[in-house]
């Protein structure tokens, strides 16, 4: 994650701190089935952030009652097991017991929702990685990168990978990290992809995701797969250029996840008739990235709506056109 600070106001009595969590695509992402015996799957994955972002803001030195308060633009999502409350939460408990000199700040903590949910987007990893990073700052940097990475692979797989920002590889059940660093001729290419994003209204629990691949690789003896595709390049020693994206895209959930649902199996035949090709699901789902041409973005988004409103006859789905965050 590329979590910005966008706004900091500070007196004596009162902070307000804003941080951009990006969402982030999976260009790559390979799973190993049958799940270890922990229950996790190992898995391999390329990610990079895009420019949709949910934003939180941190306030402390207000008069409340209570020493966290939490509010949402969608309140269904105000609830205690929000990643923003778990992550506070884990930073308070880890603050206390490593640095009991500090005293936490009662807070506000209010989160601007933009990033669909059941989406594959990592909307609460972000979501807790950027408060792991808000909090910290406000606390006097009380914990490395190497703390919160900690701290973040013990609230989900993802976290750790919002942490870090920019673009990714991820191994492990996530939690190990390896920052690519590209050119800046190479980061140009990729940040300059037109990509329009799309969530259908069905969405696509995590674990439902795991139970149709493990369904789809077990169906037989012989189709178990207990290891991981290779990478696509060396995420130590990426390339001077960037690949062309067919040499990229790879996404072990694509096919049993488009197999399962049937709005995005509609989305596939419309993408066909109006001559877009490529396009991925991210992460394990349900949101899809398609690719447009940098010359016919706007023409071809608008023929995909249409298209898709003629065939369902209402409103298919959210729509972002989002590039890839252009923070490297």
């Amino acid at each position: 994650m590329t979590a910005s600070t966008s706004a900091a106001q500070t007196t004596q009595a009162t902070q307000r701190l804003s941080i951009e969590a990006p969402a982030k695509f999976n260009v790559f992402l390979s799973v190993a089935s049958p799940a270890r015996a922990d229950g996790y799957h190992d898995i391999a994955s390329l990610v990079v952030p895009l420019t949709l972002h949910d934003t939180l803001t941190v306030e402390t030195g207000l008069e409340q009652a209570e020493a966290l308060c939490f509010g949402c633009t969608d309140p269904s999502l105000e609830t205690p097991d929000n990643l923003v409350v778990k992550a506070a939460n884990r930073f308070l408990a880890a603050l206390e017991k490593t640095h009991p000199t500090l005293h936490a700040h009662p807070m506000t903590l209010h989160l601007t929702k933009r990033i669909p949910t059941q989406a594959g987007l990592g909307g609460g990893s972000t979501d807790a990685a950027a408060t792991l990073i808000a909090l910290n700052l406000l606390h006097g940097d009380p914990f490395s990168h190497a703390d919160l990475l900690a701290i973040g692979a013990a609230l989900g797989a993802d976290v750790p990978c919002c942490l870090a920002g920019g673009l990714v590889w991820m191994e492990g059940r996530g939690e190990r990290i390896t920052p690519v660093s590209l050119d800046p001729d190479a980061f140009e290419a990729l940040s300059a992809t037109p990509l329009l994003l799309v969530k259908p209204p069905s969405a696509m629990a995590t674990a439902e995701a795991y139970t149709l691949l493990d369904a789809k690789l077990n169906a037989k003896p012989d189709t178990a797969r207990p290891f991981l595709r290779p990478p696509p390049f060396d995420p130590q020693h990426p390339p001077k250029v960037w690949p062309d994206w067919d040499s990229l895209l790879h996404n072990d959930f694509h096919n049993p996840v488009f197999a399962h649902l049937d709005d995005l199996r509609t989305l596939a035949r419309v993408c066909t008739e109006v001559g877009l090709a490529r396009y991925q699901l991210s992460g394990s789902g349900s949101a899809v990235v398609i690719f447009l041409d940098e010359t016919q973005a706007e023409a071809q988004t608008t023929a995909l709506t249409h298209h898709l409103k003629q065939a369902v006859g209402h409103t298919f789905a959210q729509w972002f056109l989002c590039p890839v965050h252009p923070a490297p």
